[in-house]
């Protein structure tokens, strides 16, 4: 993978966007310059983008949880992806969401139920991505889903923003 690719994958793992529409409806591409600004801005290191990549990557599936999902106030079923040592995918954990305003809902799941993403090796343990469907509309704001089991206690922040701010 050259630079310039590890660098845009780098800003699409981070929610940069490749381009922008202006208030006259024109489409902008974001530069690699912006990219990295705004990647730089938010202290994540450009000057070896695809070692960077691969950490932050690693990061999340040995964590349980990306650090934050943000998602459309229109769209009702979206996927929380979970992240578990394939060893624990058949054990229960359990999860909360924490609204912002304070109500709490929770539940219990078993990974293996779920439906399997993706798989990787890190440091010799095998991990396994799962889909966590959603199916329930949340209110505008910042939220938070906590997911605990055996060899994870992970934390997500939900936003969950207005359409046209999206």
């Amino acid at each position: 993978m050259s630079e310039q690719t590890a660098l845009r994958a780098l800003a699409a793992w981070a929610g940069i966007a490749d381009e922008y529409i202006d208030i006259w409806g024109r489409r902008h591409p974001t530069s690699d310059g912006t990219r990295a600004a705004l990647l730089h801005a938010m202290s994540i290191d450009t000057t070896r983008p695809q070692q960077t990549l691969a950490a932050l990557l690693d990061r999340d599936w040995t964590n349980g949880l990306r650090p934050v999902l943000v998602v459309n106030d229109a769209v009702a079923l979206y996927n929380i992806d979970l992240y578990v040592a394939i060893r624990h995918e058949n054990e229960a954990h359990t999860w909360t969401l924490t609204l912002e305003s304070g109500q709490v809902l929770h539940g219990e799941l078993r990974p293996a139920e779920l439906h399997a993403v993706e798989q990787r090796v890190i440091r010799n343990r095998r991990y396994r991505a799962f889909a966590f469907p959603w199916r329930q509309k949340l209110p505008l704001g910042y939220h938070r889903f906590n997911c605990e089991g055996p060899g994870m206690n992970a934390a997500l922040r939900v936003i969950v923003a207005p359409s046209p701010c999206y």
